[in-house]
Parts: structure tokens; C-alpha cells; sequence
């Protein structure tokens, strides 16, 4: 008989011993290693454990509980994409009868260890390793994304292995993309669609696949589109905002945080590209609006003075020149390259960073 045990599920069965098998299928396959360990981390008796083969562990006997995950070997990097893990326990019952139970297969692309089933003794008044209590452990969500919101996806579960999808506290960070006429050609380029595919992945991963975002555009004025976009429809919505009408103007953020700050948002991120030009007006806005506010920015600019992967240094030009400090209650601000934002899909290593640096405004 065969039973699916799905993430978080439990059953009961009374067990004689039990064998763990297990498949790892993708690149990350050869680095890979199960183990079966306490879980109060305590040292493993004699005997509990025999392991037949590499991909078998029989449980003879269950003397207090215990975990079982699967990790990367050595020093190895943390899974490549598309590795799989494939479980399954073949349970031995007191009267001869056996069962196999079989788990969900966790997708541990850009993590080093994942929990996967956890087994205790089960009822109250039942001799240990009689009755079982067999969980399968919480998996990581598999969203359905592509392309490079996939990418940032698993970048930011490599970066903070410790934190399951979907679980940041808190609201989802209020977005706002400055559409003035600066802009205009990042909008029809692809350049801000490439970053709001980043967005679409780090959100996914900070508060789940179903997340919705609060959504701002800015110019000379200010306007809330949404009090809630899936991620995956930022690009869009605001590319069909800007086609019919683009801007001849400069961006006023000062009434931008004004207008964000009169409700309560908590955290706000600010997609531009350049420094504020009312950055003074911005300070004291930011310190006297009705709802604490901590602001961010990302700017797509560039600077000859800056040698940061992310922004690259520019000789002929220096855009970030009036950034000689942050403006007061700015909690921080990252800048990108902005002809270099094509090229992430095909640079781990700059989108890590990139990823990295929004992860911290996100838990900040």
C-alpha cells in the first residue's frame, strides 16, 4: 500500500523498523547527502541506524525523536538549480505488513540543508518504538515563476537559508516608480521591467507567491495605482500607464512620501534614477508626515567615482554628484547601473548582490 504524506501532513503507524530511501534527480544530485540525526541533537545510540546502501537508512528502533534533512556535502555551494529531492519510508508493521509512504519532492535549488520528515514516538502509554508519529516537514513553496523572477527567487533562499518563503513579518513594502520624463527611456527599453522581475521573485520569496504589492507611480504629481498588484503585473501596469501619456516633467518626492505617508504603509521602496532634487523638502516631509515611514531608493544612475559591481563606474559622468549624504530619514539607498541591468540574467554574481542589498530593506 502506498500513502502520500504532503508538507505539514502527519500519520500514526504502529512500526517494527523503517526504511528511508531517497533520490536526488538535477546537478546538484553528487553533492548531496541525507542523514538521520536527533532532535534534540543528542548522540545516536548504537544500533538505531544501519545503512544497506548509499541511498537506504533502516530505523530499526525510535529511542527519542529524530530529523531527517538532506544537505550538502563538504563545503560544497549551496544546490544548484532544479535539484529535487524524491523520499519515501517503507514502514514494517508489528504483524508483518508493510506501507509505503511517500513525500511531496522538495525543490532545494540555492539552499545547504533542508528538513524533511520528522519521526517521534507517538502516544501517550504506547512503549517507545511501537507507535510512530511520522511529519513531513514543511517544504519551500514552488512558485510559479520564470525566467529571471525565478532566478531572484532562489538568490534571496540562498542568501538567508534560516528564513522559509513566504514567512517576513509584516506588510508587503509599498512600491513607487518615478515615471517622470528622466525615465521614460528605462520604462521603454526594458530596463524597470527587468527589475520589477527581480522584485517579482524577492517578494515571492519574502511573503509568498500570492502576495500583492502596493503600488505608487510619481512625476510632478502622484498617483496610488493599486492598493495590491501581483508582483508579476508591475511591469505591465505601469508601462500601459506611460505609453499614452509619457511625462515632460521631474519628480516631485517629497509630495510622494507625503501622499504614502498619510496612510499607514511602514515601508517604502523607490525605484528612480537620480538624486532627489527636493531633497531638502524630502527630509523634512519625511520627519513630519502622520505614519512612521521607513523610505528607501534604488537609483538607476551612474558614477565616475563609485567602483560597487552594481553601479560601475562611469569616466564621462556622475549622476549620483549631488548625493553627498543620504537625506534625513532615508533609510538607504542602492544604485545600479542602468546598462548593466540587461546583463543580470547571465550574472550570478551581480544579482546576488543586487538581491542581497533589497533583501535588507525588506527585513529592515
Amino acid at each position: 500500500m502506498v500513502v502520500m504524506l504532503r508538507e505539514g501532513e502527519s500519520v500514526r503507524r504502529s512500526v517494527a523498523y523503517a526504511e528511508l530511501t531517497w533520490r536526488v534527480d538535477g546537478p546538484g544530485a553528487a553533492a548531496a547527502g541525507v542523514s538521520v540525526t536527533r532532535a534534540d541533537g543528542g548522540e545516536m545510540q548504537r544500533g538505531v541506524l544501519r545503512r544497506p546502501s548509499a541511498n537506504t537508512i533502516v530505523i530499526t528502533s525510535l529511542p527519542a525523536p529524530l530529523v531527517v534533512a538532506v544537505g550538502v556535502l563538504a563545503a560544497a555551494e549551496p544546490f544548484p538549480p532544479t535539484t529535487t529531492v524524491h523520499t519515501s519510508i517503507n514502514v514494517a508493521q508489528p504483524d508483518g505488513s508493510r506501507e509505503q509512504i511517500v513525500l511531496d519532492a522538495v525543490d532545494v535549488t540555492g539552499l545547504s540543508h533542508q528538513e524533511l520528515l520528522q519521526i517521534e514516538p507517538g502516544a501517550d502509554g504506547q512503549p517507545k518504538g511501537v507507535e510512530w508519529l511520522l511529519r513531513a516537514s514543511a517544504g519551500v513553496e514552488d512558485v510559479a515563476l520564470a525566467g529571471l523572477a525565478r532566478q531572484a527567487y532562489y538568490a534571496a533562499r540562498r542568501r538567508s537559508p534560516r528564513i522559509a518563503p513566504g514567512s517576513v513579518p509584516g506588510a508587503v513594502p509599498t512600491l513607487a516608480v518615478d515615471i517622470s520624463a528622466s525615465m521614460t527611456s528605462h520604462i521603454r527599453n526594458g530596463t524597470l521591467a527587468t527589475l520589477l522581475e527581480i522584485y517579482a521573485g524577492l517578494y515571492a520569496w519574502a511573503f509568498g507567491a500570492t502576495a500583492l504589492t502596493p503600488l505608487w507611480v510619481f512625476g510632478s504629481t502622484c498617483d496610488r495605482i493599486s492598493a495590491g498588484l501581483p508582483a508579476a503585473e508591475l511591469a505591465a501596469t505601469i508601462a500601459a500607464r506611460v505609453a499614452p501619456r509619457p511625462a515632460r516633467s521631474g519628480a516631485s518626492h517629497s509630495a510622494l512620501v507625503k501622499a504614502v505617508g498619510a496612510r499607514p504603509a511602514g515601508k517604502l521602496m523607490i525605484i528612480s534614477d537620480g538624486v532627489p532634487g527636493d531633497s531638502p523638502r524630502l527630509s523634512a516631509t519625511l520627519a513630519n508626515i502622520s505614519n512612521p515611514l521607513s523610505c528607501s531608493y534604488l537609483l538607476l544612475a551612474r558614477s565616475r567615482f563609485d567602483s560597487d559591481e552594481l553601479a560601475r563606474p562611469a569616466p564621462d559622468r556622475d549622476e549620483l554628484s549631488g548625493l553627498t549624504e543620504i537625506p534625513s530619514g532615508v533609510a538607504g539607498v542602492i544604485s545600479i547601473d542602468p546598462d548593466g541591468v540587461a546583463d543580470l540574467a547571465g550574472d550570478a554574481r551581480r544579482l546576488d548582490l543586487l538581491v542581497e542589498r533589497l533583501t535588507g530593506h525588506v527585513l529592515g
